[in-house]
């Protein structure tokens, strides 16, 4: 009787071992598996591209753009840099615009919380500009964020304005940027800002190639920060830059 019952401990203690193992193995697959869809939502969050704009990045120069809807720099810089720039060279651009800024961001039991540095209305507004930069190819949301920058002090009305003037549906974005897409693209937007490497003193951050070395002369010309970088690339100039 003894060895039977010291037998049936034996065998449920292996069961519990083989339970618990099991637990601690789905556990451990399932916060890999978030991760790696984390990490790919992150590279998603790059601009949807025409088979045109892909076909050019074979010779092109990546532009990006860390920055907040409310912010006066940001508003200048990409009014009166950005959408000029893009306007000439939009063929050696590969830009993508990412909107954050010096805000800060958690996640929580409901979903995330945020607070940005003009407050809970830029927070609104940055959401917006996600959408937009997610949902729309680099040839309509540069100029639709120019224009929006141009509208910020009434990101939501200047939304329905922009997309009037280019042609486009705003219903899509305004979705997204009042339900939870939005919420989540802000925050995957705020971990792409806090990985950067400096970090982020200034807004906007400006990276050519993935470097800030030109960030400082691309504030105040940002046209000839490009065509320089495609002429150190490329060991040529391009066509449309200013020749000596």
């Amino acid at each position: 009787m003894g060895i039977q019952l010291k037998t049936s401990l034996i065998v449920k203690m292996l069961i519990f071992v083989l339970f618990l193992s099991a637990l601690l193995y789905l556990s451990k697959r399932a916060g890999e598996l978030k991760g790696a869809d984390e990490a790919r939502s992150l590279s998603d969050l790059q601009h949807a591209k025409s088979p045109s704009e892909v076909e050019s990045v074979r010779e092109s120069i990546s532009l990006d753009v860390y920055y907040e809807a409310l912010c006066p720099d940001s508003k200048n810089f990409i009014v009166r840099q950005v959408g000029p720039t893009f306007e000439k060279l939009s063929e050696i651009i590969d830009l993508n615009f990412i909107p954050y800024g010096k805000a800060s961001s958690k996640k929580t039991a409901n979903g995330y919380e945020f607070e940005c540095q003009h407050g809970p209305p830029e927070c609104h507004a940055n959401k917006f500009h996600a959408c937009a930069v997610k949902q729309l190819e680099t040839k309509i949301s540069v100029p639709l964020v120019v224009c929006l920058m141009e509208n910020n002090f009434d990101t939501k009305n200047g939304l329905v304005k922009c997309a009037k003037r280019l042609g486009i549906s705003s219903s899509e974005i305004d979705a997204c940027a009042e339900g939870n897409e939005g919420n989540h693209l802000l925050y995957l937007f705020g971990e792409m800002t806090h990985d950067l490497n400096p970090a982020v003193y200034f807004i906007p951050t400006v990276e050519i190639e993935k470097s800030q070395n030109r960030f400082k002369k691309s504030l105040r010309d940002l046209h000839g920060q490009i065509c320089e970088e495609y002429e150190q690339k490329y060991k040529k100039p391009y066509s449309k830059c200013p020749q000596p």
